[in-house]
């Protein structure tokens, strides 16, 4: 599902699916141990650290009563700490439009000053969630929508507009993979505008 290294030099896996799933640590000389917990994580996605090192997982669709697929979710694994889920939302649950074997909803994420950003692929969002300094979580919103990507050889297809994995800059702007039209964007954090990077 997701990579993101430390700055320790561990390298951070999620594994979306299967028996072995969940979040993995892998250190430089190749050892790996499962994060505590980690594997109540239906289908890890996109992680990301916060300022004090609790590191959030995305929970692109939950499974807590199946056969029917639940809503999306957070989760997060405080430093040396138990994996606890975050909190589950209907901003964070995909809609199932892309066809998928489950609906597809919170995926990529970033954190920034206090803030967490998620894209939500089916939904084609990117959902804001504010991390308040005693480590609570706010009430999800919706920080803005995509738009076409007219520069896409895909754009206008019947598919929506689906983000998949986002990166930041050093000025806290969003880089968007958008996954139904081979591209990445970028949007501004200060106006939300978007600009096309690449095109495939």
């Amino acid at each position: 599902g997701g990579l993101i290294g430390s700055g320790k030099g561990d390298l951070y896996i999620a594994l979306a699916a299967g028996l072995d799933r969940g979040v993995y640590r892998m250190d430089r000389w190749g050892n790996i141990e499962l994060l505590p917990g980690s594997n109540q994580i239906f289908f890890a996605n996109g992680l990301a650290f916060d300022n004090r090192g609790t590191l959030y997982i995305t929970e692109s669709v939950s499974m807590d009563s199946p056969p029917a697929p639940g809503p999306g979710g957070i989760w997060r694994i405080p430093r040396r700490g138990q994996a606890e889920l975050c909190l589950r939302d209907g901003l964070l649950t995909g809609t199932g439009v892309l066809g998928n074997i489950v609906p597809i909803g919170a995926n990529g994420i970033a954190y920034y000053h206090g803030n967490l950003y998620v894209t939500n692929t089916e939904q084609g969002t990117v959902v804001r969630i504010r991390v308040w300094p005693d480590g609570s979580v706010g009430i999800p919103e919706v920080w803005t929508t995509l738009l076409e990507v007219p520069e896409s050889p895909l754009a206008g297809a019947p598919h929506p507009v689906a983000g998949d994995g986002v990166a930041l800059d050093v000025h806290g702007n969003l880089y968007v993979a958008v996954l139904t039209r081979s591209a990445v964007v970028r949007l501004n954090l200060l106006d939300k505008s978007q600009e096309t990077v690449a095109a495939f």
